[in-house]
């Protein structure tokens, strides 16, 4: 009786506990680096026609629309712009 009762706790409390993550924000942060982990690979490779620079925008366009994870990636992109104008 005591180890149902320990279970039905344990149980409601992990019902609680995923119940109040805020789900939509974690999958739309996994969405979006995916998305530039992709665009960035496919702009790596050797048979397309997709250049860094369009990646570069579509991640800054992405930033505009006050997305914590893209904004990540465009300091990364407005860092990489520095340098190239300093060199």
């Amino acid at each position: 009786m005591g180890a149902g009762l320990l279970s039905s706790l344990l149980t409601e409390t992990a019902g609680a506990i995923i119940g109040r993550i805020a789900w939509k924000a974690i999958v739309e942060r996994y969405a979006i680096r995916k998305v530039i982990s992709l665009l960035r690979w496919v702009a790596e490779s050797d048979y397309n026609v997709l250049s860094h620079k369009t990646v570069d925008e579509i991640v800054l366009s992405l930033s505009n629309q006050k997305l914590p994870v893209a904004d990540y990636y465009a300091e990364e992109i407005k860092t990489k712009k520095v340098n190239e104008l300093n060199n």
